[in-house]
This record gives C-alpha cells, sequence and structure tokens, in this order.
C-alpha cells in the first residue's frame, strides 16, 4: 500500500512541476518592452469638445523640475463647475486647482490638434526600467477617446509627445511661475 502512495506522491510531483516549468517558459526577459497598443485607435478624432482631461507624467531625468516628479494635469466636471488641476510630486508648493471657463477647453484642443496627439491614440507599452510614466486620457462628448500609457524605461514613451506643452498651457492658464 505504502508503495502505491509513493507512487501517486511521484506522479503528482512530476505534474505540478511540470506546470510551473510551463509557467516559467512563458515569462519574458527583464528589460524587454511589453506592447499592448491598440493598432485600430482612431488616430483622427472628429469632436472638438473635450469633456474630460487627464495628463499624469513623470520623467526622474528631466531637468525641468515640473516633470521630475509624478505630475498630474487634469480638467473635470465637479459640482462646482470645470475645474483646472495642476499637482506636482516633488513640488507640493506649485499645486494649484480653480474654476476655468469653458474657452480653455477650446484652447487645450486646438494644441492636441498642433501637436497632432491623436496620431499616439491606443499606445501602450511598458517594461520593467524605472524612471518614466505617461497616462493620457481625454474623453470627448462624442464619446471618442484618445488614451496613451508608458510606464518604464524612455523607449516606452511615444517619440512624438512633448510634456512640456501642457506643463506650460496648465501652468499659463493657473498662473504658476516657470
Amino acid at each position: 500500500m505504502n508503495k502505491n502512495l509513493f507512487k501517486i506522491f511521484f506522479i503528482m510531483i512530476l505534474i505540478i512541476g511540470g506546470f510551473n516549468l510551463a509557467e516559467a517558459e512563458e515569462i519574458e526577459v527583464d528589460g524587454g518592452i511589453h506592447n499592448y497598443s491598440n493598432k485600430n485607435a482612431p488616430k483622427k478624432i472628429i469632436s472638438q469638445n473635450i469633456k474630460k482631461f487627464s495628463l499624469i507624467i513623470e520623467d526622474d531625468a528631466a531637468e525641468d523640475h515640473f516633470i521630475s516628479g509624478r505630475c498630474t494635469m487634469k480638467i473635470e466636471n465637479t459640482p462646482e463647475g470645470l475645474k483646472m488641476t495642476f499637482l506636482s510630486g516633488k513640488n507640493p508648493e506649485l499645486n494649484k486647482s480653480k474654476i476655468i471657463n469653458e474657452k480653455i477647453l477650446k484652447e487645450l484642443q486646438k494644441l492636441i490638434i498642433e501637436n497632432d496627439v491623436a496620431s499616439i491614440n491606443g499606445h501602450n507599452k511598458w517594461n520593467s526600467a524605472l524612471g518614466n510614466f505617461l497616462d493620457l486620457e481625454i474623453v470627448y462628448e462624442s464619446g471618442e477617446v484618445i488614451s496613451v500609457y508608458g510606464e518604464g524605461g524612455e523607449a516606452v514613451i511615444p517619440d512624438n509627445f512633448n510634456p512640456k506643452i501642457f506643463v506650460k498651457f496648465f501652468c499659463d492658464k493657473l498662473k504658476i511661475k516657470t
């Protein structure tokens, strides 16, 4: 009886060990870029009416003190009205929010068009490196969305994306000294 139990136990160890080996083969090497981009995301947005804007960026190697820590810029509807917010992770004295006029959304949309932000819609890359983070979401009244994500090293951030244009825009509108 003990020999049968031993055989069953031995077979179970082989089976369980085999599953672990199969899982180990699926793990990708650290440092490689994981590309989860949506190639079918629209590269042109028809709507001109922004409903919500959210940009979170971080570049630990940047000399610009606005983006060297995690920086959040957003515009959203609140019970008080349309609210524009700038939050700096490393410089909380720069944090500022205020209720804004909808005219600012038109100016922001013009900036989005001029910099062809829709062309990177659907970008979503990750790697295990540290230092860079990008999470952009622009929601339009039509339901259209621009969504861009990158986390890890510099290689996961789209080459043609310049967060400084949005930092300047938010600082100008919120009268934050640069």
